[in-house]
């Protein structure tokens, strides 16, 4: 078992998937399964991905003998990779229907988690930690995402203070700069000022910082409808899987398409016009 953690927003999602992906590509293993356990984490659905990957279909709706339905086709697999995401507490692999270490010697597990107590607490053999980017790193990434090629040499120093306003977190680079893609001068120089003023307002904590910097790539979605229509997707669970149908009819509940003439449904479609 390896356990990689890491502050919110440095990119331990991320790299989780690049290395199944490489796994896969490689063929390391017989199959590899990605789920995501989170805060609140729902195990039937966690036991339904991966059930859903290794071809199993459940006979009972009960968890727990769910997880031993689970627990046979895994150990029936001689080399597979689990890969569980935003662990935030210690758990029972057997719970879900895992088999591990003496039990199935073919099942390697990569976890990720905010917190190195958790990998110490699901005892780990290996853990890595994920750290910030560096300067040359963070200014590369801001500007692939921001587009910043041929621009004038002011503009670029500017750019560049926003850069370093995102402390070096991935997901604050990519989310800033993508805001600010194709933004005037004067609008990087009111950008910058509104994150240096933010330190003066909240602690400058992992989660603070993140969410500081996160409010203005927000404040930039272009248009109140926008705005409104990403607010609608926070109200659904965490890792819940938005259907377009619902964010439509929510949307029109809420006036978001005033210009909507005629809305119906046939089914489970939606139809506008």
């Amino acid at each position: 078992m390896i356990g990689l953690y890491g502050m919110p927003g440095v990119g331990k999602t991320t790299l989780a998937k690049e290395v199944g992906k490489h796994a896969k590509e490689q063929k390391l293993f017989d199959n590899v399964v990605m789920v995501t356990m989170s805060h609140t984490p729902n195990i039937s659905n966690i036991q339904d991905k991966i059930a859903a990957k290794v071809g199993l279909k459940f006979q009972e709706s009960m968890e727990d003998v769910r997880a031993e339905e689970l627990w046979g086709r895994l150990k029936a697999a001689d080399k597979i990779l689990i890969i569980i995401d935003d662990v935030w507490s210690d758990f029972k692999l057997q719970t879900i229907g895992i088999p591990f270490g003496v039990e199935h010697k073919g099942c390697k597990i990569l976890l990720t988690t905010r917190s190195e107590q958790v990998c110490n607490g699901m005892k780990c053999q290996e853990k890595f930690h994920l750290d910030v980017l560096s300067d040359d790193e963070a200014w590369a990434l801001f500007k692939v995402n921001a587009s910043l090629k041929d621009v004038s040499s002011t503009l670029n120093d500017v750019a560049k203070e926003v850069a370093s306003e995102c402390k070096g977190l991935p997901l604050a680079i990519v989310a800033i700069a993508k805001a600010l893609n194709g933004a005037d001068l004067n609008e990087w120089i009111a950008a910058n000022q509104r994150l240096k003023d933010s330190r003066h307002l909240y602690n400058e904590d992992a989660c603070g910082g993140l969410y500081n910097r996160l409010k203005l790539s927000y404040d930039y979605l272009k248009g109140d409808n926008i705005r409104s229509c990403f607010l609608l997707c926070s109200l659904f669970p965490e890792d819940f899987r938005i259907g377009f149908e619902w964010l439509i009819m929510f949307g029109i509940g809420y006036g978001l398409f005033s210009d909507a003439i005629q809305f119906k449904t046939t089914g489970q479609k939606f139809v506008t016009h």
